[in-house]
């Protein structure tokens, strides 16, 4: 198992680097929100900062992975690029629910994302774990402390792919 950990602040108005540790508390990549260019940054902040979420993450050997937010005819769903592969699509699964699951597929491989607020989200492919995000809220630095972990069995073992989705996921809802 591999374990990452990363600091972002309790804003969406900010869009630092944050920078990404390896269990060896090492810089081994970035996550960060960014725009296509100044017109969308500037259209952003005119919708209260919901509109246009994009993140990018790149880990070091990796691909860079990036998560945005589509909105088309009334219909709000996110897309997971990640270099070499098919784009994947994320939606909701029992939209209904408070928290609602999320599904993440690329017409081959198909995956679930169970999203939790106090405890692991966890990523299942065929109804294994394979990867787990936590988000904690430090009150006292104002910021989430995260963590991510993944699994010798997880079908992607690059971790921009899903701390890309994971810091998307935080908008879910918006």
């Amino acid at each position: 198992m591999r374990t990452y950990t990363y600091k972002h602040p309790n804003t969406i108005t900010k869009t630092p680097k944050c920078i990404v540790l390896n269990d060896q508390d090492q810089a081994v990549g970035y996550c960060q929100r960014t725009f296509k260019n100044s017109v969308t940054k500037w259209m952003n902040a005119a919708m209260d900062h919901k509109y246009f979420v994009l993140h990018v993450a790149e880990i070091d050997g990796e691909p860079i992975a990036k998560c945005k937010k589509i909105s088309r005819k009334g219909r709000i769903y996110y897309r997971a690029d990640l270099e070499g592969y098919t784009p994947f699509e994320i939606g909701y699964v029992g939209w209904r629910d408070l928290i609602p699951d999320l599904r993440i597929t690329n017409g081959t491989i198909v995956m679930n994302l169970h999203k939790e607020m106090d405890d692991w989200s966890v990523f299942e492919y065929e109804d294994v774990e394979y990867a787990r995000w936590l988000a904690h809220f430090n009150e006292q630095n104002d910021e989430f402390e995260l963590q991510l972990e993944i699994f010798e069995a997880a079908p992607i073992q690059y971790a921009a792919f899903y701390i890309a989705i994971a810091q998307t996921i935080l908008y879910i809802g918006s």
